[in-house]
């Protein structure tokens, strides 16, 4: 399938527009490939020639989402060296179409936790090699991301404080 045909595109973005709204309103497992090509005007054999199931689609647009997010931050390199700049990066990147990530993972935090966390190793571990590097960014990367996702929705601790704690976590752990 060619994705630069303007029918292909146009297609995709209809489902993508159609699943988002009934998104807002429902739990993924309770939308059905019928419900969005209605809406959608498509029939369901055309959904079928870009997606498996519903399933498949949310999985391409959580993950397209937490690429476009990603792909803004330069600095994967400093996280261990200069980790101010890489929370700094990390939390621009989240300003990234908020509504649609709120959409999206509105009650599947527990799948985006696991992606991000995934993602974000595999890109600092392009940086190095060396092993303990690489346990140290693993440990880094879980605790900043459960940090930030923790923080967002308690008052346990300041948000305002969350870049200087883990700078400081992360220094301790440099340490070692």
């Amino acid at each position: 399938m060619n994705e630069k045909d303007l029918r292909v595109r146009k297609t995709k973005k209809a489902i993508k527009d159609t699943f988002l709204e009934a998104r807002k309103e429902k739990a993924l497992e309770d939308i059905t490939v019928r419900s969005i090509c209605d809406k959608a005007g498509i029939n369901p054999s055309t959904f079928y020639n870009h997606y498996v199931d519903i399933y498949e689609l949310s999985d391409k647009l959580e993950n397209e989402l937490i690429k476009k997010r990603l792909d803004t931050i330069t600095h994967f390199d400093s996280l261990l060296s200069n980790t101010k700049l890489f929370v700094k990066d990390i939390r621009e990147s989240q300003k990234i179409d908020v509504e649609e990530f709120r959409i999206l993972f509105k009650d599947r935090m527990n799948i985006y936790r696991h992606k991000i966390i995934v993602e974000v190793q595999k890109r600092c571990f392009e940086t190095t090699d060396n092993e303990k590097e690489r346990a140290k960014i693993i440990f880094c990367i879980g605790g900043m991301v459960n940090m930030f996702l923790n923080v967002a929705n308690s008052d346990v601790v300041e948000k305002s404080h969350v870049p200087s704690y883990v700078d400081d976590f992360v220094a301790q752990i440099n340490k070692s």
